[in-house]
């Protein structure tokens, strides 16, 4: 079975992040065959992640038959709902192979990990006038929005920005916890995926409104009415959490 390779909008986001601004000549060599390794390790990975998420949709769903009293399992019922329980953990196992597979890489080599990238947003004032924010409320942190297409094709990328904001009572910086979560459902069965962008990480930033922005990879072999739900979440000292969340559906 041939494994289908990087998206290419993740190829140039990885090197991106491994190697910014390089023009020279070695280095560009350089950028080659780090794309080269990142490919024939998310093959490689991807490989036996294909093949083990079949099996476990398989699995389940025949776990689900089982679980039904004998007189259903007889019935012509009883046996339509393993079929189905299977094909739907196989479309899952597909639509989570490559991610899965990208996150073993990663995870070998994170220095192939991009880096996460935010811009400001709305300025200092204009958020306490549209907040009402008061000095003595404390730290005030919220993840407001996360924007993505509502749609996508297979073999592309979408990209997502994720707004929050940060208020505090005398104007300085803070740091803040950020998280990035992605799941994958299929059929009603959703899967935590590993995001190929930082997961989590703490920043110290000033005060205003920021915008996080990372790249989402379509897989190729990803089935069609797949759902990519990407979910935000910010948090500051022993504050509750803060998050926000949008979707993306492959057509």
């Amino acid at each position: 079975m041939n494994t289908p390779s990087a998206p290419p909008a993740l190829r140039r986001l990885v090197l991106a992040g491994l190697l910014p601004g390089l023009m020279a000549s070695p280095l560009l060599h350089a950028q080659e065959s780090a794309n080269r390794a990142l490919e024939q390790c998310i093959r490689g990975q991807q490989r036996s992640s294909s093949a083990i998420g079949g099996l476990l949709g398989a699995l389940g769903g025949l776990g689900l038959h089982l679980g039904r009293s004998s007189e259903d399992r007889s019935t012509e019922r009883g046996g339509i709902s393993v079929s189905l329980g299977a094909s739907a953990g196989s479309a899952l196992g597909l639509a989570s192979a490559y991610f899965n597979a990208a996150g073993a890489c990663f995870k070998k080599h994170p220095e192939w990990l991009p880096e996460s990238r935010l811009e400001r947003g709305q300025d200092v004032d204009g958020l306490i006038h549209d907040t009402g924010y008061r000095p003595e409320q404390g730290l005030l942190a919220r993840s407001t929005q996360v924007d993505m297409p509502a749609q996508a094709r297979p073999d592309s990328a979408v990209e997502v920005r994720s707004r929050f904001i940060l208020l505090t009572p005398d104007g300085a910086e803070a740091a803040v916890q950020i998280e990035r979560l992605l799941f994958a459902v299929v059929e009603g069965q959703e899967s935590a995926l590993p995001l190929p962008a930082q997961a989590r990480e703490q920043r110290v930033l000033p005060p205003g409104e920021h915008l996080d922005l990372v790249h989402l990879p379509i897989p190729k072999d990803a089935p069609l009415g797949t759902i990519y739900r990407l979910e935000f979440r910010i948090r500051v000292g022993e504050q509750p959490v803060s998050s926000a969340q949008a979707q993306v559906r492959v057509l």
